[in-house]
């Protein structure tokens, strides 16, 4: 038992601990290889604006004229030629002045350069091109080229000559001090780490040692020439990171020593093992103090349940020890909870059969009720009276309505023909006053709409508008198509609404709830029923003034047809 306790402990503690140095490594890997991403792009936005800078000025007509005339006339002393390669040559670096420090342009035709900064505009001096920044011209064209100078960084273009590539000049810009600090900053640079960026021909630009290793220059070697994403390997005493930058023209690393990762899990390790090694200890001291006090109650616990008989559920005698005398009722509390069930799925059986037998019960009542309605209006058409039959048969109708299993959704049409029975009462009981006016556009009629949406708006007609009014009543229901769909429009005459009634009604609607103690609840009813078969768009929108009446208006979605050629 000793050993089942102590060799997980000791087994779990060796993995944790390998895995804390795994992922102390890992993060320090993401950690630097993301630095290193946003490195490379802090770069490449620094040699964009460079080329910008250049070609910026060589695209200018008038840099080519000039240019051109110095090369005719091999020297720069004309005020006019030195006015105009001043002008254009400040207004580049003013642009550009948050990076750069001077920009120089050395005219191979009469061997001088004319320098701009904050300070000097257009100062001319002689120049070799094989000597400092200029060195980068003595092989082929240049396109953009960092070099290191005395300390300064020099970001180098030159001015071929397009039929036979011969050197007609050099753009030399030094980069502001602040751009290295602030590549150092975002690669978070740290004692023991190297920063390097190094150019296309293999030259330090940036370095934080006097020489960058061999071995990190073999791994760059390696480096696909066109890749843009950062590169890690692991050295023996370092980790490294890599990445291209602009097509190759620039090559930015990063190197961690490996001691450092050591380090840093270090203290992570020492305490999962200084932990590990006290619940090993622990285990063993409890393991010898507790198997002799659990082992034998929990055996005889065991042998009692295995022996209580299940469909019985006896409870067991318990014992005075304190650990199994929570398993004896935890046994206890299972077996009353399987009592317990078992009495509940009888008594749910009991009401399931009862259900069904109420389900048949009411099967049985409606259609009872709609066939003495059919025969009550049967008996009053054979006595000649035909007012009575059309009620029954009106109600009888209204009442296969409401109990049929048709959906909860019907035609426009079905609907309108509920609210015809359900007219037909209200003209006879109010004989002389009421006229109902039913206009459906027959290419809506089979435009989808919940049951019972008409009904309750026509009762409100009557319920509200039109009982406290005197005269001569009118109810009108229009159906008729439009762009957006099927517009449904319930008006009446009657007593109408005041303004603050209006407002009180609009808001309920817009809340979707149905209120208390209120009679219009039949309007934010149909409202949220509405909106919950065809969304937010369909909703009522009520139109009310005192004496003038109410309209109650909704637009339906158009039948949609299905690929049988049937409507839905």
């Amino acid at each position: 038992m000793i050993v089942l306790t102590v060799v997980p402990v000791l087994v779990l503690t060796l993995v944790a601990t390998r895995n804390t140095r795994a992922s102390v490594e890992q993060e320090i890997v993401n950690a630097n290889r993301t630095r290193v991403d946003w490195a490379g792009q802090y770069i490449e936005e620094l040699l964009q604006s460079l080329d910008g800078l250049f070609y910026s000025v060589r695209i200018d007509a008038e840099f080519e004229n000039v240019l051109s005339l110095l090369e005719s006339t091999g020297e720069l002393s004309s005020a006019a030629a030195r006015r105009s390669l001043t002008s254009l040559l400040s207004a580049a670096y003013f642009a550009h002045s948050r990076i750069i420090s001077d920009l120089s342009l050395y005219v191979h035709a009469t061997g001088e350069q004319i320098l701009v900064d904050n300070v000097t505009s257009g100062t001319i001096t002689p120049h070799e091109p094989g000597s400092g920044p200029w060195r980068a011209a003595a092989g082929a064209p240049v396109s953009l080229r960092l070099i290191a100078v005395g300390g300064d960084i020099y970001a180098v273009h030159t001015i071929n000559r397009f039929d036979d590539q011969a050197l007609r000049g050099v753009f030399a810009a030094r980069v502001d001090r602040r751009i290295a600090g602030r590549v150092a900053e975002i690669l978070a640079a740290a004692d023991g780490h190297e920063l390097y960026l190094l150019n296309d021909q293999g030259e330090t630009v940036i370095s934080s040692s006097p020489d960058v290793p061999e071995q990190i220059r073999a791994e760059l070697g390696v480096l696909p020439s066109v890749t843009s994403e950062t590169v890690v390997w692991n050295g023996e005493e370092f980790i490294g990171f890599a990445r291209r930058l602009d097509r190759g023209r620039l090559t930015v690393a990063k190197t961690v020593p490996i001691d450092l990762v050591t380090r840093s899990a270090r203290a992570t390790m020492t305490v999962g093992l200084a932990t590990g090694g006290l619940l090993a200890a622990l285990s063993v001291v409890l393991s010898v103090v507790f198997s002799l006090r659990i082992s034998r109650p929990i055996s005889e616990l065991a042998k009692s349940m295995q022996e209580a008989s299940t469909p019985d559920f006896n409870r067991l005698t318990p014992h005075g020890h304190d650990e199994v005398r929570l398993l004896e009722d935890g046994y206890h509390a299972m077996t009353a909870r399987m009592k317990a069930l078992a009495q509940k799925e009888y008594e749910q059986e009991i009401e399931l059969k009862n259900a069904r037998l109420t389900a048949l019960q009411a099967q049985i009542n409606p259609h009872f009720l709609n066939n003495t309605l059919n025969l009550l209006g049967g008996m009053a058409l054979a006595k000649g009276a035909t007012e009575v039959y059309r009620l029954a048969r009106a109600v009888s109708d209204m009442f296969r309505y409401a109990v049929g299993s048709d959906g909860d959704v019907v035609s426009l049409e079905h609907e309108l023909a509920h609210v015809r029975n359900y007219l037909l009462i209200q003209e006879n009981r109010f004989a002389g006053r009421c006229t109902i006016e039913i206009d459906l556009d027959p290419d809506v009629a089979a435009t989808p709409i919940p049951r019972f949406t008409l009904q309750p708006l026509v009762e409100n007609a009557f319920e509200h508008g039109l009982q406290r009014k005197p005269g001569a009543w009118r109810v009108s229901i229009r159906c008729r198509a439009r762009r957006l769909g099927t517009m449904v429009v319930v008006s009446d005459n009657g007593v109408g609404m005041d303004a603050s009634a209006l407002a009180a009604l609009r808001t309920r609607l817009a809340k979707d709830g149905t209120g208390t103690g209120s009679a219009r609840i039949g309007l934010p009813n149909v409202n949220t029923r509405l909106r919950l078969h065809f969304g937010d768009r369909t909703r009522i929108r009520v139109r009310s003034a005192v004496g003038r009446g109410t309209v109650v208006l909704f637009i339906l979605p158009h039948a949609r047809t299905e690929p049988n050629g049937r409507e839905q």
